[in-house]
């Protein structure tokens, strides 16, 4: 089933590796694949292209970056023994050491959701989430711009690279979904992000409730039969107050 869009992915990094942190690999996707099909309801979130955190920090002071993986690291996938290790290795990303700090900023919106990143247990390492609990369907996170964790940010990317690693990401992301079938597709960041879905004129705006800041806004569309929301976040994705983040699920609820 992901035999071709491994390769795809793979290839892509290898034409753009120049651009990506030094010894990581591609993300096709974070979470439990498996877990994943088996839900009710299957979430699918989405952002720009992975973090370079993922695979260690810059130490500021020699800008080096200190080795703190997330995965076990896959350079090649000619077999198809190294292929599910790939995949193994993807589905494995919130059982050690997720980068909570930012998914914790969809997780608690999927918690009202009745869908998590997350298994049995909350991760020991992340701040906890207030009244968190085990829930009925996993959610897996994508990337549409690029599978590739670059070095610098994307907003420090120049337009042309940002082109050029958009153009086939695009085309990687849209197969993954086929792949993936999800019901619900969940995006949140700049509202460019959204017309990478679907053109802005395709796209119908949600009226928040008054209390909302005027710089939150929320879309809902369709993508190839998949109900599909744009949330507005900035520097972090659903950047709501905890405590409105009711209010967001009762709009998906009632808007998908």
């Amino acid at each position: 089933m992901f035999e071709k869009i491994i390769k795809d992915t793979f290839q892509e990094f290898d034409r753009y590796k120049s651009l990506s942190v030094k010894g990581s690999m591609p993300i096709l996707f974070f979470g439990d694949y498996e877990e994943y099909s088996k839900s009710k309801t299957k979430i699918v979130t989405v952002a720009i292209n992975p973090s370079n955190i993922e695979f260690g920090k810059l130490e500021k002071k020699t800008f080096k970056r200190i080795i703190d993986y997330r995965f076990n690291l896959i350079h090649e996938v000619k077999t198809q023994s190294q292929q599910k290790e790939y995949i193994n290795s993807l589905s494995n990303y919130f059982k050690f050491n997720p980068y909570c700090s930012w998914f914790n900023n969809f997780e608690k919106l999927l918690q009202k959701l009745n869908s998590s990143y997350y298994g049995n247990d909350y991760p020991k390492n992340c701040t906890p989430i207030e009244n968190w609990k085990k829930r009925d369907n996993r959610v897996l996170h994508t990337d549409i711009c690029s599978p590739i964790a670059t070095e610098d940010k994307w907003s420090k990317l120049s337009d042309d690279n940002q082109d050029f690693l958009s153009k086939n990401g695009k085309t990687i992301w849209d197969d993954l979904i086929k792949i993936l079938k999800p019901d619900l597709i969940i995006i949140s960041g700049g509202k460019y992000m959204a017309e990478k879905i679907n053109f802005e004129v395709l796209w119908k705006s949600i009226k928040l409730p008054k209390e909302f800041d005027k710089s939150h806004k929320m879309m809902t569309s369709n993508y190839n039969g998949i109900t599909t929301f744009w949330i507005s976040g900035k520097n972090t994705p659903v950047s709501m107050q905890d405590e409105q983040l009711d209010k967001i699920a009762d709009l998906v609820k009632k808007n998908k």
